[in-house]
């Protein structure tokens, strides 16, 4: 629930300070959406199982291993994005994109890597989409757009978009703080052992991976971020559905969805705060 609460106020925050437009506009970069998407459905579920099979990790944290990597970026990026001031629209485009890719490439890849017999529904990943990626934006656009008609017009949606932002970021920290503490003791185990590894593996991959598809700083910090936010939700659905009964599995997608979560946005901030110039401001490509 709370992570629920913080990606809708999270979208509202977006689409009532980012014209619609603007949000549409990174559509029209086929390259650089195409690139990005073979780097994030290609290239991290590969590096990420070769790395698990070099380690020679158990057959749970590999399953765990297989089943994040292979759900592309959740909602999470988006919020993760506008705090680590990315593009912002750029990120919008990759969620809803790599989401609905999800409808194929996770049942794919859990169909080559994973046991037999081990079904996704798409009905599953259809209302992840829909629920958690697309509403949130369709919400706060409808809202943005009933208060710019009213009389109160720009003061009020400026005045929703800070509540909006300092209200998700609260409980975007405290989701991911249940989150790591359901399991602490299992979650804490994972962190020690090879799941660390393979997610700082995938995590440089990805950060070299994103200086080679794109040039531009703001939207380096963005795929760096985004496409590390791996959608851990929706992995954890299919591992409660499928293998529920698996000891550890949960706990170890915990602990490399929140690694590749919260590094990745930590780096991205430190760098922020050591940079003597000025700062990528979120909504610079909205006008």
């Amino acid at each position: 629930m709370l992570l629920i609460s913080a990606l809708l106020l999270n979208g509202v925050a977006i689409t009532a300070s980012t014209p619609l437009r603007s949000l549409l506009a990174p559509l029209r970069e086929g390259g650089l959406i195409t690139r990005t998407m073979l780097l994030d459905v290609v290239l991290v579920p590969i590096v990420a199982v070769l790395a698990a099979n070099a380690l020679g990790v158990d057959p749970v944290t590999r399953a765990a291993i297989v089943i994040v990597a292979a759900a592309s970026t959740g909602p999470i990026g988006r919020a993760l994005t506008r705090i680590a001031r990315g593009d912002v629209p750029l990120s919008v485009t990759l969620v809803v994109g790599l989401g609905a890719l999800n409808l194929i490439t996770v049942p794919l890849v859990t169909e080559l890597f994973l046991p037999s017999g081990i079904t996704i529904p798409l009905s599953s990943l259809l209302s992840s989409l829909l629920g958690l990626a697309v509403a949130p934006l369709v919400l706060g656009r409808l809202l943005a757009v009933v208060l710019e008609r009213s009389r109160s017009g720009e003061p009020t949606v400026r005045t929703m978009r800070r509540i909006a932002q300092r209200g998700s970021d609260v409980l975007l920290l405290g989701a991911v703080s249940v989150a790591l503490f359901i399991e602490p003791r299992a979650v804490f185990d994972a962190f020690l052992g090879p799941v660390t590894i393979v997610a700082i593996i995938v995590m440089l991959v990805v950060a070299v991976g994103a200086r080679v598809v794109t040039s531009d700083a703001a939207r380096v910090r963005t795929l760096a971020v985004v496409l590390n936010a791996r959608a851990v939700g929706l992995a954890l659905t299919v591992a409660t559905i499928h293998l529920g009964t698996v000891e550890g599995l949960r706990a170890s997608i915990l602990a490399y969805g929140g690694l590749t979560q919260i590094v990745p946005l930590a780096v991205v901030l430190l760098l922020r705060r050591r940079s003597r110039g000025p700062l990528s401001d979120p909504t610079s490509r909205t006008h």
